[in-house]
């Protein structure tokens, strides 16, 4: 039966509060029987703790794909960009240009240059600043649930 935290806790103080209770009035367990309560409750905190910190891995393991998605989708825009504008820079290297067709190319070549590559490169870095981030909350969580894993094995062991 699986609980959660506030029950396992709640769980724990009755078992507190039944041993307080005075000899006369209701059975107290003996020693072992809080022992063997006390160790199960705190094999199913752990077992639950474990569950917890495993989904949140789960939730990690999708941002950072997705983070991955926006990177290589930011990537391909950077590319797309210069090689437009490489295009843009070629064309104003043609001499039959008409004066307008010059102005509108070079007011092409200007946004790439100012705002468009850069917002590109912008997002990318952010891009790889989070997936960076996240990566290290991941490994984080997984030596966390390491830890708990062998933490709840030797307490089944000792079961």
């Amino acid at each position: 039966m699986r609980r959660s935290y506030p029950v396992i806790i709640a769980a724990i103080f009755a078992v507190g509060v039944s041993i307080a209770q005075k000899p006369g009035v209701a059975e107290v367990p003996s020693p072992e029987q809080m022992s063997r309560e006390l160790r199960r409750l705190e094999i199913e905190l752990t077992a639950l703790q474990l569950e917890t910190i495993e989904a949140r891995l789960k939730k990690i393991e999708k941002q950072i794909a997705r983070i991955a998605v926006e990177i290589r989708q930011s990537e391909s825009e950077e590319t797309a960009g210069r090689s437009e504008l490489v295009s843009i820079t070629e064309q104003l290297a043609r001499s039959e240009l008409t004066a307008g067709e010059r102005t509108e190319l070079e007011a092409m070549q200007t946004g790439l240059l100012g705002d468009g590559l850069a917002r590109i490169r912008e997002r990318l870095k952010a891009a790889r600043d989070k997936e960076l981030a996240l990566r290290g909350l991941l490994e984080n969580k997984t030596l966390a649930a390491l830890e708990l894993r062998q933490r709840l094995k030797k307490l089944r062991l000792e079961e």
